[in-house]
């Protein structure tokens, strides 16, 4: 059965996934790739939203 890992290493820094070390506690198979799934959607959406403020940022007043 595949297992998935997900670790940050620091606060504000891209997480990283893989496939191969912790099931995420009790959840099935699939669950816990949707979960995966969901986290990775998640950073990137919270990637988008900083890149979006410091663009803002860059634009001056």
């Amino acid at each position: 059965m595949p297992k998935i890992s997900i670790r940050e290493d620091r606060p504000g820094t891209r997480g990283v996934y893989s496939g191969s070390t912790i099931l995420i506690g009790g959840l099935a198979e699939d669950d816990a790739q949707n979960f995966a799934a969901f986290v990775r959607a998640s950073d990137r959406l919270r990637a988008n939203r900083a890149r979006s403020i410091e663009a803002r940022g860059q634009r001056g007043l």
